[in-house]
């Protein structure tokens, strides 16, 4: 009869040096086995330790294992700045914005099923690098960070007309890059002054009680019919509106070229 394979366990237990009755197994050892065992053992005696990873999608990662969360089977590298350009899927934290000085480092969180092989990195000469230690965390800060967010995220969403065409949208977007926009039902409102209305070109613009032809009049410096107000009186601001209705239709008939064109090219490919 052949002789039984051993099971994992048991494996890493007889490479730990835990056979019933034997002595405690050496850190460098407990080290070794929890690397032999693979990402589905306890990861808790290489904390500290440097670390290869190969992952499932190819790639690999490296650094310090700084945490090790087991009910979430989700770890914590920390390694240099400048090594951490992470694939999509992974999260990763610099520790400080911009350049990374001398020294720097940051964090990188992964899932343990996203890990294929552990293999334990060779020491750098002189003292290893130090895990950097938790700093104090301020609630009040944390607050604040999640109010900015809310209020971005809101007018992220208020830039997002509802029941309207990709094309309404694209030109919304078009618009609101060099000109202050809202959406008003399918309307899109500039300057809180000038609306565009479908079919959004320029000969759709309009500013409410003021007729293009006023507008056109007023923007060119001219003394508009009095009769094409039907006798009641320009309303206040009438020549800043002309001139923002003026602004706006060029700036939209220019938008419009550029998607045309962007159109075309996209059909020639």
């Amino acid at each position: 009869m052949p002789p039984k394979k051993p099971s994992a366990s048991a494996a890493a237990a007889a490479a730990a040096g835990t056979a019933a009755g034997g002595a405690a197994p050496s850190p460098a050892a407990a080290a070794a086995a929890a690397a032999a065992a693979g990402p589905s053992a306890d990861l808790t005696p290489l904390l500290g330790l440097s670390l290869q990873l190969t992952l499932h999608d190819g790639s690999s990662a490296a650094g310090q294992l700084w945490a090790y969360d087991a009910p979430l089977q989700l770890l914590v590298l920390e390694a240099p700045s400048n090594t951490l350009a992470a694939p999509a899927g992974a999260a990763c934290l610099p520790v400080r914005r911009g350049a990374p000085a001398a020294g720097a480092t940051g964090f990188r969180l992964l899932k343990t099923r996203a890990i294929r092989h552990i293999a334990l990195a060779a020491a750098p000469p002189g003292a290893p690098m130090p895990l950097s230690p938790l700093a104090p965390l301020s609630v009040a800060a944390v607050e604040g960070r999640e109010r900015a967010a809310v209020v971005e995220a809101e007018k992220r969403a208020r830039k997002i007309g509802k029941d309207v065409s990709e094309h309404a949208q694209a030109v919304f977007e078009a618009l609101d890059k060099t000109l202050p926009c809202r959406w008003h039902d399918a309307h899109i409102i500039v300057f809180d002054e000038v609306a565009v209305s479908p079919p959004y070109t320029s000969a759709s613009t309009n500013v409410p009680d003021i007729p293009r032809s006023v507008l056109s009049a007023l923007a060119d410096g001219e003394t508009p019919d009095a009769k094409a107000m039907g006798g009641k009186p320009l309303p206040q601001g009438a020549v800043g509106k002309a001139r923002s209705w003026q602004r706006v239709c060029k700036v939209l008939d220019g938008e419009l070229l550029k998607m045309k064109a962007r159109a075309a090219a996209e059909g020639r490919a």
